[in-house]
Order: C-alpha cells, then structure tokens, then sequence
C-alpha cells in the first residue's frame, strides 16, 4: 500500500468533548494517512482535535464566507512533500460553500493529487446545475494535472460529499449517479466501488431547527442516499477491501443499529465516512 485515505461529512460540527472523542474513535480506526472532515464549525474543537487527538498529523484548513469549514490532516513524515490549494473555483459562485481541498502529495518520487469537495446541496434545479458545473471542473483538474505532468499521469482522487440527489421529480438521485459515472469514465476516470449501498441516514424527525431523534420503530423506514463517492484517474490502482472488489469501506453508521444507530446519526454525523488504500 502506497497510502490510505479518508472523507468524512461530519454534519454541523459545532463541537463537544465527547463528540470530538467519538469522532477521534472512528478515525484512529481506520488510521487513514490522509484524512478530510468535511463541515466543521467549531474553532475551540478544531484546535483540540489538531494538537490533542492527531499530533501525528499536520493539517490544513479552508477559509469560506459561510464558516463551516474542511479540515484536511496528513501523517507526518509520510510523504516527501506535501502542498495544499485551495480551489475557491469549486465554490461556483456559491459563497455559501467550502472551497475545494487540494492536498498534492509526494510519495515515492510521484506526485499523488486529493481533491476534498462538499458540491451544492438540494434537488431544485439551481443547486443540480451548479452541482453539474462542478463535476466539470474536476474533469478540468483531471486534464490540466496530466498535461503539466511530467509522466502524463493526473493521479488525481477526488472524494467527498457530493450530493447527488437529484433533480426534482424528473432526474433521480440514482440517475444523477449514473450520469456522474459515464462523464467520469469520458474523461479518464471512474467512481470506485463502495461496500454499502448508502452513504447518508435520516438523522431525525420534524422540522429545521426542531427536530426529534428518530425512534426505534421509525429506522426501517428512514430515508438513506449515496451522497458521497470516490472518483479516481483510471490509471490508479486501490486494494479490494473486503473480498468482494469493493475498493472502499463506508464506515460510521451502517455497522450500527437499534439506540446505537440513531445515537450515532443524532450526536455525530448523518453521513459515514468513505476509507480507501491506493495500492
């Protein structure tokens, strides 16, 4: 293995001590050498989960009008050269958004390019399109990496909260997947394979800002999606997983169920994380 990595939407992270410990539990887990949180908010937690949960790491962070920021960790030491972008260009006019997290590592004399993304949220046309725009301008990535390339590799992996959920009634989330996957492989890509068949979990009942922890009784018929993907330039190789040729694990919770799923969707996140190995 070359290196392991991770994406994870941590939902509104505004922070505590025991949901910073829960969050330290599932990371240290999987021991990713390149992890990325995706909507944290909490500045204080921020600080402790940088210089007391993963010293071993060094980060960085986005800065975006809308302060729910990403934090991008990796190991120290393990690569020979680590440089961070921001590419405010995946904000597509949406200040509201993160920019995209571009961490370019080497490793083994070859550069190695993780794009983080958290795309536009929504199933009305004006978040689908803008959703669109940014797929594209990760095949642009993809084109300009390879071309400034010296070996003609873009060795390009984009992860994250991608949001595909659709377009109203007319373009299913399914579909939206579907598309993203054959403008993927047109453009010298392809979307990895995932051990669960969703990614995200209804996390509670009732309106914004009032809402109830699910019950028991509500979990068979909670809403799930696939929000969130791995898109890889096809001239990567990752490990098979679990047996099966799935070359991610989708980990958080999908491994709970009964008070312990719900606790987890209520306290910690609504999304699981993503975890690969690059072979």
């Amino acid at each position: 293995m070359k290196f392991s990595f991770l994406s994870w939407n941590v939902r509104m992270y505004k922070g505590s001590s025991s949901r910073l410990a829960e969050a330290d539990k599932l990371i240290t887990g999987l021991n990713p050498d390149v992890f990325g949180l995706i909507e944290f908010r909490a500045k204080k937690q921020m600080r402790t989960l940088m210089l007391k949960h993963f010293k071993e790491y060094d980060f960085a962070v986005t800065d975006s009008k809308g302060g729910l920021e990403m934090i991008v960790g990796w190991r120290r030491g393990k690569f020979q050269q680590v440089i961070w972008t921001q590419k405010r260009g995946f904000l597509n006019k949406n200040l509201g958004l993160r920019p995209g997290g571009l961490v370019s590592v080497v490793y083994g004399g070859e550069v190695y390019n993780l794009l983080y993304l958290h795309t536009d949220s929504g199933t009305d046309k004006k978040a689908y399109e803008n959703r669109k725009a940014m797929f594209k301008k990760i095949w642009k990535l993809q084109t300009a990496l390879k071309k400034n390339s010296s070996n003609n590799r873009a060795n390009l992996i984009a992860m994250g909260d991608l949001n595909t959920m659709g377009k109203g009634r007319t373009i299913s989330g399914q579909a939206e997947i579907n598309k993203l996957k054959r403008d993927a492989e047109k453009n010298g890509m392809r979307m990895l394979y995932k051990d669960k068949e969703y990614t995200w979990h209804q996390w509670g009942t009732g309106p914004r800002g009032r809402r109830k922890k699910l019950k028991v009784s509500e979990l068979a018929d909670a809403k799930k999606s696939d929000l969130d993907h791995v898109i890889a330039s096809k001239e990567l190789s990752f490990y098979d997983l679990d047996g099966n040729n799935n070359e991610i694990l989708v980990r958080g919770w999908n491994q709970l169920d009964g008070m312990d799923r719900i606790n987890f969707l209520w306290d910690l996140s609504d999304h699981s994380a993503l975890y690969g190995e690059l072979a």
